[in-house]
């Protein structure tokens, strides 16, 4: 009997051993097909974050990068592409645009190659015609984007409770500054907003006013904020680069002890601006999104299926960044050095003791 549980334990271990080297040997080809390029410093930060997690996994990752910023139909052109070559990836990541989410998918079905999506949002009217993951589009196997409406709503608590510390009984009058009326990425973080104004007592959206996500658009539309609401408490924007502007007219209107603002996304300059004082928060984090999409397509390729966990779509690691927790980010965001991880940590064809995945932003960088 002893002679017989020790020969099943050196089995196990010969047959944990035996899928580790495989695992290590094998390398699985997957392409990412980019929106931008690394002038954009968004997709720049992804693009390295994801560098490190493949060279971790022994993946080897093709980022097919475009110079100037893709349209939908430039997209869904550069993603075909890939899908017609003649040595074909084993796997393809790529993001959603609206009104061609089912060209995508199509593609991923006719071609025969599984196909991962991050960062991007099905529309409602796709919804209904999409269905579950790997139902109706059986190639469709996974999905990493943020939910929308809550990352909206947490920068607006967030902020709202920042004002709360010193008026905690006063009346707070909100504007804000988003991208679009018509995108459902702006509609669902407006939403978000209004949610978390609605449920604060004395507390008012006065205006949301509309800008591109730049920093000199932006400061046109704060300063006419400003101008009518001259006792405006925050401004909430869509984006970093849209808080940048808010920011600066803010300080030309001698405002900084009344009115505050923070967006949604990390850049070098927001990071900045917020250890700063200039902006009060940032929030972000869906740049890990391809990253982690590698460690779930690797475990998928060497039968350690995430289905059981995540048979639908995963919200993004949104976290916030604030003048209390800005220093620990700011070189790791500077240098875009990702060495410091250890991917196969969240890999559970690496890291046998692995019940759950955890992809946290906590758990990546307290470790």
């Amino acid at each position: 009997m002893i002679k017989d549980r020790y020969m099943l334990k050196l089995f196990f271990l010969l047959l944990i051993t035996f899928e580790f080297s495989f695992a290590a040997s094998k390398s699985i080809n997957v392409t990412f097909v980019s929106p931008a390029g690394d002038n954009d410093e968004y997709w720049k930060i992804a693009h390295s974050f994801a560098n490190s997690s493949a060279k971790d996994l022994n993946i080897q990752l093709e980022i097919k990068k475009s110079n100037t910023p893709l349209d939908k139909f430039e997209y869904l052109e550069s993603l075909k592409e890939v899908f017609e070559r003649k040595n074909k990836p084993d796997f393809v990541i790529a993001k959603f645009y609206e009104k061609i989410t089912i060209d995508i998918l199509s593609l991923s079905e006719v071609y025969n190659i599984p196909i991962f999506i991050i960062n991007s949002n099905i529309s409602k009217v796709d919804k209904k015609i999409v269905g579950k993951l790997r139902r109706k589009f059986e190639n469709f196997i996974g999905h990493i984007a943020p939910n929308e409406e809550k990352v909206g709503y947490d920068l607006a608590r967030y902020l709202i409770d920042f004002q709360r510390q010193t008026n905690p009984n006063g009346r707070l009058k909100v504007s804000a500054i988003a991208t679009s009326k018509k995108k459902n990425k702006s509609k669902l973080r407006l939403k978000g907003l209004k949610k978390a104004v609605k449920e604060e007592f004395r507390t008012k959206l006065y205006k949301t006013v509309y800008s591109p996500s730049n920093p000199q658009e932006a400061y046109i539309q704060a300063n006419r904020l400003i101008k009518k609401y001259y006792d405006i408490n925050i401004i909430w924007t869509e984006t970093g680069l849209i808080s940048l502007g808010a920011t600066e007219a803010i300080n030309d209107n001698s405002l900084t002890n009344q009115t505050i603002t923070g967006g949604i996304g990390f850049t070098n300059e927001v990071l900045k601006a917020v250890k700063n004082k200039q902006l009060t928060v940032a929030i972000g984090g869906q740049f890990t999104d391809l990253g982690f999409a590698l460690v779930l397509i690797n475990d998928y390729y060497f039968g350690k299926d995430f289905y059981e966990q995540y048979n639908s779509k995963i919200d993004s690691n949104m976290f916030l960044i604030t003048t209390q927790n800005v220093d620990k980010y700011v070189k790791l965001f500077k240098t875009q050095d990702w060495n410091k991880i250890d991917f196969k940590k969240y890999s559970k064809v690496y890291n046998k003791n692995l019940d759950k995945y955890n992809f946290s932003i906590k758990n990546l960088f307290d470790n």
